[in-house]
């Protein structure tokens, strides 16, 4: 059974803690879908922009024969170890310190990413995990029922009920409502079988969020048998049939994540900008920011989602090498939001990515909700771009 997502998580964990070594770092994100014509082009990337990178590096000399090691490494990974499957990969490599950490995931990278930096480079590794989530999809109808659970873009959990068919009839007189009675009390023990499974599902594998997908006899039958947790977990109805495949489940139910997502990211930005203009709970800027997060104040970590790249980088259908610039929030970008996205995972602060970059474009792209206030809050400065 994959877990991908934990698998990420504690990626993550490792990765903000690695301390800067004798030489840089490479962290190299590569979409591996095929093109339209079905052929890989990521190794063009890697050839064109990785090795150029390292045969142009001037430094210290023990510092090129380390990046070399690395580029080598890298190469025979993807050559031997890349599945079909994947969409994918993140590889971190830094052979002076015995660095090599690689996943491979079927949730794509929007684009080719290479990064030479003292310390890994994890804002794109943090973004695709915001922007692909776990969470659970109930597919059902009266007889059967499919429970899904999803991270990363694959299905990493589920559960299958099957129960008897029943069907109404025809006819007349007591014996056809006693019938009826008994098809529906039926049809309620088979939704309250449903909902048990999938309360078990929701505490073992940690389920935050779930869709519930079938027809107006159903429904009505599993939401009586809620709890109000698991009531409160549920963000969407939604009519999809009992033999949607999979794949076409998790696109529709990914999609009314987001949705659901997109609302609840303006409360909580208002939340923080609340709480900064209080004096209290919440900062808005890069500058405060990072100084509540040095001070351990932060609980939950604000980013936008459309930072300027930094980094080489190249669209997967793009022939040609680029160096991608799309400034969205002034002078703050990829390497700003990269620096306090670290201190985050080090002091173990939640982080979530805004989507709509109208919503942190006054505050450099950056706030966050606080733990706990001091005495004297960190004031935002002309510099966090701030505009209250």
């Amino acid at each position: 059974m994959p877990m991908v997502d934990t698998q990420l998580d504690e990626l993550l964990h490792r990765l903000a803690r690695v301390q800067p070594p004798p030489a840089p770092v490479i962290s190299l994100y590569l979409n591996t879908q095929a093109d339209e014509r079905g052929r890989d082009r990521f190794f063009r990337f890697v050839q064109d922009e990785l090795k150029d990178r390292v045969r142009g590096f001037r430094g210290h000399s023990g510092i090129k024969p380390s990046l070399e090691r690395d580029v080598a490494r890298i190469e025979e990974y993807l050559r031997k170890e890349l599945r079909r499957e994947t969409n994918g990969v993140a590889i971190f490599a830094c052979s002076a310190c015995g660095l090599f950490e690689a996943l491979q995931l079927e949730a794509p990278f929007p684009r080719h990413q290479l990064y030479v930096t003292d310390t890994p480079f994890l804002y794109p590794l943090a973004l695709v995990s915001n922007q692909f989530p776990r969470f659970a999809a109930l597919v059902a109808d009266t007889n059967t029922a499919r429970i899904l659970v999803f991270a990363l873009n694959t299905r990493v959990d589920g559960a299958v009920i099957e129960n008897e068919k029943t069907s109404r009839t025809s006819g007349s007189g007591w014996e056809q409502a006693r019938f009826q009675r008994h098809i529906d009390q039926h049809r309620l023990q088979h939704a309250k079988e449903v909902v048990t499974r999938l309360e078990e599902i929701v505490r073992t594998d940690d389920i935050r969020r779930v869709v519930v997908c079938g027809d107006e006899v159903i429904v009505p039958m599993l939401r009586s048998h809620f709890t109000s947790h698991l009531a409160g977990l549920v963000v969407e109805t939604l009519p999809i049939d009992m033999n949607t495949s999979d794949q076409v489940v998790l696109q529709r139910t990914l999609e009314a994540i987001r949705q659901n997502d997109a609302k609840s990211d303006q409360a909580v930005v208002e939340q923080a900008y609340d709480g900064h203009r209080a004096g209290g709970l919440g900062v808005v800027g890069v500058d405060a920011t990072r100084a509540a997060l040095n001070l351990g104040q932060v609980h939950v970590l604000l980013l936008t989602a459309a930072a300027r790249p930094d980094g080489f980088t190249e669209e997967p259908a793009a022939p040609k090498r680029q160096q991608s610039i799309a400034p969205t929030l002034g002078a703050y970008g990829e390497t700003e939001y990269n620096e306090l996205l670290a201190v985050a995972r080090q002091t173990d602060a939640v982080v979530r990515f805004i989507e709509d970059p109208d919503l942190l474009k006054h505050a450099g792209g950056v706030a966050a909700l606080l733990r706990f206030r001091l005495a004297s809050p960190p004031e935002t400065t002309a510099a966090t771009g701030a505009r209250l």
